[in-house]
């Protein structure tokens, strides 16, 4: 029930422009400074995921933020119900580990 908003006819064409790419051979042809930030709990992009782009760049900074799912909120655990809930609610903030590897980041990179 969960995908079946994301697969509506609007969103085809963008789907598949997605999965035309390979995230890994992607960062590994990128020449510029790579900042990789995912969340423990991401259930979209996984800390696999994460793990195969920091090995496809050793020189990238990479930030795993614990207890945290793909819209960087806090969650208790990989629980689709606990994750759905955070989705829907803008009153949760985003955690301060996001901000701060994102500005830190952004600074040493003058």
């Amino acid at each position: 029930a969960l995908a079946r908003t994301v697969f509506i006819p609007i969103y085809r064409k963008m789907l598949a422009s997605m999965a035309a790419y390979d995230p890994v051979a992607e960062i590994k042809r990128a020449r510029v400074p790579i900042l990789i930030v995912n969340g423990e709990f991401d259930l979209q992009t996984t800390v696999a995921d994460f793990n195969a782009l920091k090995a496809a760049r050793p020189d990238a900074t990479a930030v795993l933020i614990p207890q945290t799912n793909h819209v960087f909120k806090r969650v208790a655990s990989a629980d689709l119900a606990i994750q759905t809930a955070t989705y829907r609610d803008p009153s949760l903030p985003i955690v301060p580990e996001l901000t701060n590897a994102v500005a830190g980041w952004v600074k040493a990179q003058r």
